[in-house]
């Protein structure tokens, strides 16, 4: 397939921020269209500012002649990574998203991801225990992971609500204990030591 034309519009993310959302037509008339989602603290896989502005970006896939020519999603993948330091993580997310979204009008997921069709079942639930790294407002302010969470044995929700209910539970209990400081205005728990498995 070929990519026939790449336009953009500013949208709003989760942070009330302005970020690109891309659309990509392809040749046969499918549209798709995707912006890079933002955290609550940036990881090494999204800018902290983008070196380049969404028509910069354009001009660069036409200057390029990535647009009209075949593309696979692996190959217009290989292009967006050789080329990140000038495009940007987020755009080169939301660039390789957008084709994506643009296949799946037509194409079954699992044959664009080059796997076996197998029954669909819902992903185990994570459950957020303690908050740390550099957002770490609500528990301990030691500890380098922005999130310690725990992934449930059991599909049961019930059960599995009840169990996380039991972990905070305890959770509260040992935090009780530790001394508090203030972190942007917001009471939080402080740890003994810096090291990650105190938490």
């Amino acid at each position: 397939m070929k990519i026939e034309s790449l336009s953009f519009r500013r949208i709003l993310n989760s942070h009330v921020q302005f970020t690109s959302e891309f659309v990509v037509e392809l040749d046969d008339g499918r549209v798709g269209a995707a912006a890079a989602p933002q955290g609550e603290t940036i990881s090494v896989y999204e800018d902290s500012a983008s070196p380049a502005g969404p028509e910069a970006v354009m001009a660069r896939l036409e200057k390029d002649s990535v647009l009209h020519t075949p593309h696979t999603q692996e190959t217009f993948d290989a292009y967006l990574e050789q080329n990140i330091s000038a495009l940007g993580r987020n755009n080169a997310f939301a660039l390789s998203l957008a084709l994506f979204d643009a296949q799946s009008r037509t194409e079954s997921v699992f044959s664009l991801l080059g796997r076996p069709e197998a029954s669909l079942r819902a992903p185990r639930l994570c459950l957020n225990i303690l908050n740390g790294g550099r957002h770490a407002y609500t528990n301990p302010v030691l500890s380098d992971f922005s999130e310690l969470m725990l992934v449930s044995r059991s599909n049961d929700p019930e059960k599995v609500v009840a169990d996380h209910n039991e972990v905070q539970r305890r959770v509260r209990e040992g935090l009780a204990g530790l001394d508090r400081v203030v972190v942007n205005g917001n009471p939080v728990h402080r740890f003994n030591t810096a090291d990650n498995r105190e938490c």
